[in-house]
């Protein structure tokens, strides 16, 4: 996951047994990077139809709890789940984004899910837990094709952005269509190196590392539409973004936008 997406989670209670459920009360928990005490997750931004009661707590300096607990107050078939009836809630919860908070700030990157349902069956009070989640927060990385056409020649614009975690081994890669000329020392390149194979008519950016004291790199190079083939309408193909988080060690994967004719 990133900074800016949002989280969905939903917890399924089913009685498995031959007896009804009484009472069942739903928690689902979210242990999230915090700074100052306030979490990384957006809280406010919240979506429950079901308006589940939400604590929260602070697990330590780095981590804070926001905790959903549903009853039969929220959702009156909750009162008793007969033999193999099932009860689905679905929430979504926002991450915050570089707009929101300084996502340097969080030491952490990690968010661990986990769920019980409390009930009574025959008399007495029983406790089952789901299987726990722990998904990675990788950095908020971005790229963004730009166009700009005059006439035959096209004036493309890559943007990378990135402001949580630093970076390595980052590589864009985009095919070519149609008869075309590109030449590589019109490109301006801000940082990496830029390959092209005139044959297969693949360009390939790559960049060893992208420190946090660079949010923005801007690779700008001109593409000239040699002769128009009525039957084509795509001049490039989608950009296939890859790059290592050197934080959490997990791989980005972003598209870029074709260009079309």
């Amino acid at each position: 996951m990133q900074p800016g997406e949002h989280l969905n989670a939903t917890i399924v209670v089913k009685n498995n047994t031959e007896e009804p459920l009484k009472n069942v009360r739903v928690r689902l928990m979210f242990d999230a990077p915090s700074v100052n005490g306030r979490s990384i997750m957006d809280w406010p931004s919240l979506e429950d139809e079901a308006d589940g009661n939400i604590v929260g707590e602070q697990l330590s300096d780095t981590i804070r709890r926001g905790q959903i607990t549903w009853s039969s107050a929220q959702i009156g078939d909750l009162r008793q789940l007969d033999p193999g009836e099932q009860l689905t809630i679905d929430v979504t919860i926002p991450i915050r984004s570089g707009e929101d908070v300084d996502l340097t700030a969080y030491e952490s990157y990690v968010i661990s899910l986990t769920g019980n349902a409390q009930y009574t069956l025959s008399d007495s009070e029983e406790t089952a837990a789901g299987v726990p989640l722990v998904l990675t927060i990788n950095s908020d990385t971005t790229f963004e094709v730009r166009d700009e056409a005059d006439d035959d020649v096209h004036t493309f614009t890559w943007l990378l952005g990135n402001t949580f975690h630093p970076l390595k081994d980052i590589e864009a890669q985009v095919d070519f269509y149609g008869d075309v000329s590109f030449s590589q020392d019109d490109a301006v390149v801000p940082a990496g190196e830029l390959t092209y194979d005139e044959k297969e008519k693949k360009l390939v950016w790559h960049i060893d590392e992208m420190p946090l004291s660079v949010d923005v790199l801007a690779l700008q190079f001109p593409l000239t539409l040699n002769k128009a083939n009525p039957s084509q309408t795509q001049l490039t193909s989608k950009v296939r973004v890859t790059a290592i988080d050197q934080v959490t060690g997990k791989q980005i994967l972003l598209i870029g936008d074709e260009v079309g004719l």
